[in-house]
């Protein structure tokens, strides 16, 4: 309903009263408030005396009742009149309310200070003048007293002393002194006249005032008054000007000021020869005064404490004059006796010199005599040396060998380590014969302790009944008696603590033992030899799977690799408490299960690296064993804690051979496997059985669950791998068959026809291809921020950036590798995952897919509502013909539609597809089709308003608590239909000019398009552009 308007008689009577109140502006008491934070946009379009008195008017009609509002301009200024009734917050009937007193006020167009006669603002009008500028708050200026009026009041007055105030926000707007008021109460005022124009300023006080107070930019302190009331006495030519300074500001403009206004006053010794002294004489009067006139006596201290500081370097300076003379004869006296001592200390210097020479020609002579005697002194100290080594070498095996007679094993051990030591310490000696002698004693002794531990070893391993394995159980059960573990303790901490000899590597002492045992295989140099004990305890295991895994025997087959492997498995098992119990407290620091199964890991790695030229000649047998060797390697690490850094068998398929191949494999594997889903009977049936359970449901496909565990399948079996090369070949192998998948799915869907999907409603392709685009969407982002894969896109990024800067550096010959190496760990972490560039594929697919279904909802949502478009909007009758409003007759068919449209989609589509759907198809619905394209009166605005607000917006209700939030471009054409006629008038012609000008980039062009944007706002368009806001107001019949 359109507010209240005030009867013409009011108006006339607000605008005869403003007339009055004009005519009696210079005999007002003024005061004067500034608006803090006015948009300048918004001020722009306040120039006029009509532009104020609408938007005023447009603020107050939302506040008050029956607001009164008159604004005339003359001269430069707008005079205002407000008048209403009450506010609206108000309970009072409109019967009851009187007009409230008027309130007058003067503003200048474009400027930020206004003038009214009332100490305090009305809140009313207040929060009205604040909403008018788009400010903040209001604030009042000091300006009460007779002699504090503002420069604004100069005009009015046609008197020449106030305060000056900010400038203007437009400096094109008329100055202050184009704005005059008449009055002629004021005209026999000459004493205000300023009659000597002997200073420039006085010449050109306008050009003098827009110069020093209305600045490009604003000074120090933006905000500054002065007060002045400036009179003449005397004559012509006696006069002189007196100044009362009320407020100053820290400014260098308006120090000049002074000099001229105040006749150079108290800085007339700042001669003007000297600027810098000038300035810095104002700067250090601005730190220490500031702006507060109580300082003023601080000049004061500032003259006397200058004139103490003068008076002593005058003193100081009479002082050096006077004793300057006496100082400096004592100086040369000095300087004399000095020049004295140097020729004394020079002959003394030179005396010393001579006799050093002398000297030390004695000393080389006698260094000549001792030469020989120190070299025959040395060569001796070496024969003590040489032969103390061999008596070293010689008492400890003969310490050795009484041990070995008496049994005390592990004294001769420790005997025998100290040899070593010896041994190790003449590797860099040059006396060859020494070394040979010391080496060959060395490996003597170590055979003969080594064959004699062993052999006690193995006696002592009979009695404990090793190896334990599962198949006797009575030999896991059984405990070895005290004496027995004591006498295995006792050996083991003997072989254990036999170094091996220096130079001397296992792989030589084995050599003496089984050449045939050892493989040079660049493999097995991975794996580090354990100690001698270790190697004791694994023997006889050795032995067993030598024999049953090797030759002709049933069990060495090469396409049951599992039956080895699951035996080493095994052994390590059987074996686990014994070593943790009996073993590890002997072996500290180190591992001993660790080393154990190592040495067991090492027979099957030898194992397959024999068997490796059989096993590529035949790819099933090769898929097996790549699957057998994976499990066996996840088993390993899971069940019995083998560390990462340990060699193990994935070696082995890391090899270029078996990699390459193995790699292959999986490719051939993996789109065999695609081929089968795409191609099943249930491959569009969805996992659950139903696919209209809830409606946050999936809706996974057969197809999409078989290819997410395909993926998930190989991720495991490489994700062991111990090389990052490797892992980011898996992972391209991963990315293609994504691709592919895509791919297919995309043919699948363009063999539906687009026309009969909604016909259709069982389509078998489109609405579970979006399905399964979805959920491998959904699966991928989880897997973006795992751990696994975001190292592997760190090492992805790494290897990318050192290839690509390492292929400039080449091309570079001015590059180096310290560059590279800086450009790379520059380029290092870069935000990203390994899935980015195939989610961004699949999520575009999963967009066109969705994009074609709402368009087939829409196709027939657009058949069913023809006849609704075709209706006479334009000829329908008034809203108050109606006794209550109901629904178009041809709304019912669109309406139907819709639903089924939407039936159809929620049961098709995943929740989160569905969703997406809907909001789709009540995004542009109706708007370009029937609004934009017929002509509305009254009563078809009233019953389009009504079919949208009461039928078409409920029925989304049911999807979302909120549904009117989709529809804000119908809810805006609506808010534009229904607007009263003025105000579709006005905003009619402002929007046309806003589009008009839109093609300029003129600052008119931009304020037009400003304003038509406002416009909007202010009626509570939120959507809508201006063009199609424009569109739909001229579909309003006016």
């Amino acid at each position: 309903m359109a507010p209240f308007r005030v009867p013409a008689q009011a108006l006339e009577t607000a605008q005869e009263k403003l007339k009055f109140f004009i005519t009696r502006t210079s005999k007002q008491e003024w005061k004067a408030f500034e608006i803090i934070d006015a948009d300048e946009n918004t001020m722009t379009n306040l120039g006029t005396a009509n532009q104020f008195q609408a938007k005023l008017l447009s603020v107050m009609e939302t506040k008050t009742r029956l607001p009164c509002i008159v604004c005339q301009a003359q001269q430069g200024a707008i005079f205002c009149s407000i008048t209403y009734t009450s506010a609206l917050s108000t309970k009072e009937r409109l019967a009851h309310s009187r007009f409230k007193p008027s309130f007058y006020f003067v503003v200048f167009p474009n400027e930020v200070v206004f003038y009214c006669l009332k100490k305090s603002i009305p809140q009313v009008i207040s929060e009205t003048l604040i909403q008018v500028y788009d400010a903040t708050r209001l604030i009042q200026l000091p300006l009460e007293g007779k002699y504090f009026r503002s420069l604004r009041q100069l005009h009015l007055n046609k008197i020449h002393k106030g305060r000056l105030c900010r400038r203007p926000v437009d400096a094109k707007h008329p100055m202050d002194s184009d704005v005059e008021m008449s009055d002629s109460d004021l005209s026999d005022k000459k004493d205000d006249v300023i009659q000597d124009e002997d200073e420039p300023w006085k010449k050109r006080k306008n050009d003098y005032y827009c110069k020093h107070f209305y600045p490009e930019k604003d000074p120090i302190i933006t905000k500054f008054t002065v007060s002045s009331s400036s009179k003449f006495s005397g004559s012509r030519s006696t006069s002189k000007l007196q100044c009362d300074l009320r407020v100053t500001f820290r400014s260098d403009n308006l120090i000049k000021f002074f000099n001229y206004s105040m006749d150079k006053g108290i800085l007339s010794e700042m001669t003007e020869e000297n600027p810098d002294l000038q300035r810095k004489i104002v700067k250090a009067l601005n730190e220490e005064i500031g702006s507060d006139l109580k300082q003023l006596h601080k000049l004061k201290e500032l003259y006397d404490e200058t004139k103490a500081v003068q008076n002593d370097l005058k003193e100081k300076l009479s002082l050096v004059s006077t004793e300057a003379p006496s100082k400096v004869q004592n100086t040369l006296r000095d300087v004399e006796e000095l020049s004295q001592k140097l020729v004394t200390l020079e002959k003394q210097y030179l005396d010393l010199k001579d006799e050093a020479q002398s000297h030390l020609k004695t000393v080389d002579t006698f260094l000549e005599n001792f030469s020989s005697q120190l070299q025959e002194i040395e060569r001796l100290e070496l024969e003590y040396s040489y032969l103390k080594c061999i008596k070293t070498v010689e008492d400890l095996s003969e310490k050795m060998q009484q041990s070995l007679q008496s049994n005390q094993d592990l004294e001769a051990v420790e005997l025998y380590n100290k040899l070593v030591q010896h041994n190790c310490m003449l590797e860099t000696s040059q006396c060859e014969n020494l070394r040979k002698f010391v080496n060959d004693t060395v490996i003597f002794w170590f055979e003969l302790l080594k064959e004699k531990m062993k052999k006690e070893m193995q006696d002592t391993l009979k009695l404990v009944q090793w190896p334990l394995i599962s198949t006797n159980q009575e030999v896991l059960k059984a405990i070895p008696p005290p004496d027995v573990m004591s006498k295995f303790q006792l050996h083991f901490q003997c072989l254990g603590n036999l170094k091996i000899p220096s130079k001397q590597s296992v792989l030589h002492w084995c050599k003496l033992e089984d050449p045939s045992n050892v493989s040079d295989h660049v493999i097995l140099s991975r794996f580090t030899p354990s100690s001698l004990a270790i190697q004791e305890l694994i023997h006889p295991l050795m032995k067993r799977f030598v024999y049953h895994f090797s030759g002709n025997r049933p069990t060495n087959r090469r396409d049951k690799p599992e039956w080895y492997l699951r035996q080493i498995l095994q052994w390590i098992g059987d074996h686990t408490k014994f070593i943790e119990t009996n073993v590890q407290p002997l072996y500290a620091p180190n591992d001993a299960f660790t080393d154990f199964s190592r040495g067991l890991v090492q027979l099957a790695v030898e194992k397959l690296v024999k068997d490796t030229p059989v096993v590529l000649e035949d790819d099933t047998i090769l898929a097996h064993t790549i699957g057998e060797v994976l499990s066996f390697e996840s088993e390993l690490r899971t069940s019995y804690n083998y560390p990462s850094s340990q060699p193990s068998a994935l070696l082995v398929l890391s090899q270029p051979q078996f990699f390459t191949r193995w790699i292959a494999l999986e490719r051939a594997f993996a789109v065999e496997k695609m081929d089968v889903l795409l191609i099943s009977d249930k491959a569009w049936t969805c996992v659950s059985g139903d696919s209209s359970e809830a409606e946050d449901e999936v809706r996974l496909t057969e197809c999409g669950e078989g290819f997410l565990q395909m993926l998930l399948a190989i991720t495991d079996r490489y994700k062991i791998l111990p090389q990052p090369g490797h892992k980011l070949q898996f992972l391209d192998l991963q990315l293609e068959l994504l691709d592919e998948f895509r791919i297919r799915l995309l043919q699948l869907a363009r063999q539906d026809k687009f026309h009969e999907l909604f016909a259709n409603r069982s389509s078998p392709n489109i609405s579970p291809i979006l399905n399964t685009l979805t959920a491998v969407i959904n699966v991928l982002e989880d897997w973006t921020d795992l751990p696994f894969f975001v190292q592997l896109y760190s090492y992805k990024i790494q290897t990318e950036n050192i290839e690509r800067l390492a292929a400039e550096a080449i091309s570079n010959d001015e590059a180096s590798l310290p560059w590279l190496r800086t450009q790379a760990q520059t380029n290092r972490d870069e935000e990203g995952s390994v899935f980015d560039s195939i989610i961004e594929l699949l999520k575009r697919m999963q967009e066109d897919l969705l994009r074609r279904l709402v368009e087939a909802v829409m196709l027939e949502v657009k058949a069913k509502s023809q006849p609704y478009r075709l209706d006479k909007w334009a000829s329908l009758p008034n809203p108050d013909e109606f006794i209550q409003p109901s629904l178009s007759p041809t709304g019912s068919a669109m309406l139907q539609a819709i639903a089924i449209g939407l039936l159809w989609l929620k049961d098709s589509l995943a929740s989160t597809m569905f969703v997406e759907a809907w909001q789709k198809l009540a995004s542009q619905f109706l708007l370009e089709e029937l609004i934009l394209q017929r002509q509305f009166n009254e009563g078809g605005v009233a019953q389009l308003c009504f079919d949208i607000q009461q039928n078409l917006i409920p029925l989304f209700g049911q999807y979302t608590t909120k549904p009117e939030s989709y529809f804000k471009e119908l809810k805006d054409a609506c808010t534009l239909l229904r607007l009263p006629r003025p105000i579709t008038l006005l905003l009619l012609d402002t929007l046309s000019v806003a589009v008009q000008d839109s093609e300029s980039t003129s600052v008119k062009s931009n304020r037009a398009t400003f304003s038509g944007k406002q416009a909007l706002k202010d009626q509570g368009i939120k959507k809508l552009s201006v063009e199609d806001s424009l569109s739909v107001l001229r579909r309003r019949i006016l």
